[in-house]
């Protein structure tokens, strides 16, 4: 007997696992709408500097519109943010954020600018979302901040099924929990964290993940059996098997999941898993990503579309079509199937109905997709007339329409553990076989060949195919991957996954669990009064799984014990002839309502070969037998005497009830002809309503319609003046403490300033003008004419007038009334757009200064009376020996005046001033701080010719050059000549 790995169960993932290039560095993509700003304030405020990764931060805002946002998280970020252009190579250890209102997308980690579609639902977040786990794969990173609706949702789980990481406020820390709530319904969020907490945990996350040089390989015997032993504990929770899956998959999502916990060691992650069993679970989700959506390939979609209608073309009207998704996921695609089945029945004007089944083996994941339920995003996925005419509108999303959802039928199953189902149409299991072994494709493919009924078609994914099956499929259309099932040999059953682990047969595909245990004392006198009520041939009652509950009637024809351990299961007590159609015949009846008759079968027993009729009937009444089914065994000599004892009492009675029966019938015409009147006038007049109700309903519907654009449009354009709003805010925020700082700053300089309008009113002072006008917080408004000033200055009002016209600022000093010196100043107020909004007058107080300049200017006067007493001639040099002063004895002494002399160099004066031992005799004592005497010969200068005796000080200052002074003394000169 071959024996079977048992993988776990397919998911719809249209992505090859790929090992992380250590040359790429993460993108982290973040979403925000409304109360998104402080969010990512607190955000970047805490984001690592050299973490190595680039952030793309998209939020919802209006086209062209102004935005604040760079200035605003460039206060508090660490790291440069920009505003990203088309083409664009990303750079790690930046922020981008997209121009306002336009959706941004990234390949080869460059960016992709565009506006958005006209006429559909603008949601940024989800197409760069998925833009990103397109092209990132692993590398990719989203985030899901503070808003309204689900944008991103849809995106996020694109990027969980890439294999990246997901993030997700805490709704308890947002403004708006609406997105964040929406991500984490969708059970594709690793971390629910708040804003500040979540830079650090990326920083961890990525280090651990990122640090590997090289792809993990799983050829090394330890590294292969510590994997094993961690399937080993999934199996244990789960009863899901992963052995049959590819080993480099399965260890990239552990090591994802490693990452997540910190743990760098395959072993480590072995006990932590032991010792959290919930850790499995999660890893049996992780192993069990689905990325899928509606109408995923349009291409293939179309093609499937011809090759369904030819299909439904070719059926008759009583045999309606059989489907089966295996791996449905969230069933996105078994919808998109039913919608497009939906439209070519109707298209068609065929009568026949569905029977899609779609399985999966999550049972959240199947509660989730029997719901129908789907966020705003599907809107990219699904035209806008299919939204309208296969959805209905709902909060923050919408929900599939009752004729849709009912032609559905969800289940738990396992594609390979549990048996199949049969007969089928259309068998639609898309890029599942890509994560399989080898054999376990070709076991998988054998069991599609027997499920699909001859004729029928298999729909896979882009990466798969039928390769060692091409006598049973034909290739119909090679790049949607569109095969059909030609007639031949079918499979043997020995090869094929049909029975469980237990041996049992197949579950019926409408039921999802079995019925509750029966015992046999209860169940046995409900069925024996049925039997006896109906005068039923011998007969058994047995579950779904064929296990005997009732037995009635000699059924040792049909019956007879297994040899070897006594077994209560009628599928392997059938005798030869039977064994074959009765567990077909119980499948067939758990999926339909009408009973399932099998004639002229040949049964093998001791006694020779019997010819036989076999009924199965799914029972539901009464409630103890509800899910189970009766088989009626006749041999066809006792079921056709019984018809013909039937036949012989129906003709005795026709003639005793012929005459009654006529009477009855006159009266029954003449009380028919009655009702078929009042009927047809009654019928006049629903008509008429109907027909006047359908025009209220289209007129409603169109309202409808038009409210529900209205609605969406309100609810984008109050996202959009949230987002704005928000910022303004933080700018009015910043503009006040600027309006402190500027009102602390001007008080303590203690300047009387006053700011004047165009009407010379006032618009606002400081505190020091008070002492100035007089003025109180409310005369804020009025002119300033109105105001007595503490000035003596009568023209302040045609200064004033003088400024606003000519745009000249005046400046002069005056005094207040209590003789204080104040310098006034008047300029025009210009705006930041260089216009003129008014006056600045200013009051500075130089009281100080004026009174010192008074005390300094009295001094001098004394100072130059002084030197203008002495008889002797003085003289004072500066540093460069230039004539500073001189009193008026040095004047008439040398014959010159201050005009001539004032500002020359001494070489310069008249005679021999230009001596070069007289001018070293005076380079030498401005530097000697010691009083020096010489004699000049300077006969032909000084009046009466004689030679003077000079005296040379140097006078010092620490805050000016030092200078030279200069005394001559001619009553102690010498005569000239020898």
């Amino acid at each position: 007997m071959v024996q079977r790995r048992n993988p776990p169960l397919d998911r719809d993932d249209t992505r090859h696992d790929t090992g992380l290039d250590p040359s790429r560095f993460p993108l982290v993509g973040i979403g925000a709408s409304a109360g998104g700003l402080e969010a990512l304030e607190q955000f970047v405020s805490r984001i690592v500097p050299d973490a190595n990764m680039a952030y793309l931060v998209v939020t919802h805002q209006a086209p062209g519109a102004p935005t604040l946002l760079p200035e605003l998280l460039q206060r508090r970020s660490p790291i440069e943010v920009v505003t990203v252009q088309d083409g664009e190579r990303l750079l790690p250890n930046r922020i981008y954020l997209p121009p306002p209102g336009l959706c941004i997308a990234v390949t080869d980690e460059r960016t992709i600018v565009t506006p958005p579609s006209a006429g559909e639902r603008h949601l940024p977040i989800d197409h760069f979302f998925r833009s990103l786990a397109k092209n990132e794969g692993e590398n990719a990173v989203g985030i899901v901040l503070s808003g309204t609706g689900s944008d991103g949702t849809l995106g996020v789980q694109e990027i969980k099924g890439a294999g990246g990481l997901v993030m997700a406020q805490d709704p308890d820390t947002a403004r708006y929990g609406g997105m964040p709530r929406s991500a984490i319904d969708s059970q594709s969020v690793d971390y629910v964290l708040s804003p500040e907490m979540m830079p650090e945990q990326l920083a961890r996350y990525a280090s651990g993940r990122f640090a590997h040089s090289t792809p993990p390989s799983d050829n090394v015997p330890s590294r292969s059996d510590e994997l094993a032993r961690v399937l080993l504990h999934i199996r244990a929770r789960t009863r899901n098997d992963f052995s049959g899956y590819k080993r480099s998959t399965v260890l990239r999502r552990v090591e994802r999941r490693m990452a997540i916990h910190g743990l760098t060691r395959l072993a480590d992650y072995g006990r932590f898993i032991e010792k959290n069993p919930t850790e499995a679970d999660a890893l049996f989700k992780e192993l069990l990503i689905s990325v899928t959506s509606f109408f995923r390939d349009p291409e293939a979609f179309v093609a499937l579309e011809d090759e369904l209608r030819r299909l439904v073309d070719r059926k008759k009207d009583h045999q309606p079509l059989r489907m089966w998704i295996p791996g449905c996921a969230n069933g996105a695609e078994a919808y998109s199937i039913a919608i497009l089945t939906s439209e070519i029945l109707r298209a068609s004007g065929k009568h026949f109905g569905a029977q899609i089944f779609a399985t999966d083996v999550d049972p959240e994941v199947i509660e989730a997709a029997r719901l129908g339920r789907f966020p705003e995003g599907i809107a990219a996925d699904v035209s806008r007339e299919r939204l309208e005419r296969f959805f209905v509108r709902e909060d923050s999303g919408y929900r599939i329409s009752k004729d849709i959802r009912g032609l559905l039928i969800f289940a738990v199953q396992n594609v390979v553990k549990d048996p199949p189902f049969t007969k089928l149409d259309l068998l639609s299991c898309r890029n599942l076989l890509i994560y399989f072994e080898p054999d376990l494709q070709r076991r998988v493919l054998a069991l599609f060949g027997y499920s699909i009924r001859p004729g029928g078609l298999l729909f896979l994914g882009s990466a798969e195919g039928i390769s060692g099956f091409e006598d049973r499929f034909t290739e119909v259309d090679k790049k949607a991957k569109v095969y059909q099932v030609q007639a031949g040999r079918l499979p043997p059953l020995y090869e094929l996954p049909l029975a469980t682990s237990s041996g049992s047969i197949a579950e019926p595909p409408h039921e999802v669990a079995r019925p509750p245990q029966r015992t046999t004392g209860s169940i046995g006198p409900i069925a024996e009064r049925m039997l006896l009520a109906e005068h039923v041939p011998p007969t058994a009652i047995i579950d779904e799984a064929g296990e005997l509950i009732y037995l009635h009637g000699r059924t040792g024809p049909f019956l007879e014990p297994t040899p070897g351990e006594p077994s209560n299961n009628v599928f392997h007590m059938a005798r030869e002839g039977l064994r074959l159609e009765l567990p077909i015949a119980v499948r067939q009846a758990g999926a339909q309502l009408e009973p399932v008759v099998r004639q002229h079968v040949v049964v093998s027993s001791e006694g020779g070969e019997t010819s036989m009729r076999l009924t199965v009937r799914r029972l539901a009444h009464p409630e103890a037998l509800r899910g189970t089914f009766s088989v009626t065994f006749e041999t066809e000599s006792d079921w056709k005497s019984r018809e013909l004892k039937k036949d012989t009492e129906r003709g005795k009675n026709r003639k005793e009830r012929k005459g009654g029966l006529e009477l009855e019938l006159q009266r029954t015409r003449e009380t028919l002809q009655g009702t078929i009147e009042e009927l047809e006038t009654s019928n006049e007049e629903l008509k008429s309503t109907n027909e006047e109700l359908q025009s209220t309903n289209e007129e409603l519907q169109s309202a409808n319609e038009e409210l529900e654009t209205s609605r969406e449009e309100l609810q984008s354009l109050n996202e959009e003046l949230q987002t704005v709003n928000a910022e303004f805010e933080e700018r009015n925020r910043q503009l006040a403490h600027v309006a402190d700082d500027m009102q602390n700053l001007l008080n303590s300089t203690e300047i009387a300033t006053v700011f004047l309008n165009q009407d010379l009113s006032v618009k606002r002072f400081t505190s020091p003008a008070k002492k100035v006008f007089g003025l109180i917080d409310s005369d804020v408004g009025r002119p300033l004419a109105h105001f007595a000033t503490n000035l003596r200055f009568d023209g302040l009002i045609e200064d004033a007038e003088e400024v606003l016209r000519t745009l000249i600022f005046r400046e002069r000093e005056i005094q207040t009334k209590n003789d204080e010196w104040r310098l006034m100043r008047i300029m025009p107020y210009r705006t930041h757009d260089n216009l003129i909004d008014g006056l600045v007058m200013t009051f500075v107080d130089v009281d100080r200064v004026k009174r010192a300049e008074g005390v300094a200017q009295i001094a001098r006067h004394h100072a130059e009376a002084i030197v203008e007493a002495v008889p002797g001639a003085l003289l004072v040099l500066d540093e460069r020996l230039c004539v500073v002063s001189a009193n008026k004895a040095f004047y008439e002494l040398f014959r010159t005046s201050s005009e001539r002399a004032q500002g020359l160099a001494v070489e310069q004066l008249d005679g021999a001033w230009d001596d070069p031992s007289l001018l070293a005799k005076l380079r030498a004592a401005l530097k000697d701080d010691v009083v020096s005497s010489f004699e000049v010969g300077m006969e032909s200068l000084t009046e009466g010719g004689r030679a003077l005796r000079c005296t040379a000080r140097r006078i010092a200052s620490e805050t000016a050059p030092p200078l030279l002074l200069l005394t001559f003394d001619k009553r102690q000169g010498l005569t000239a000549g020898p």
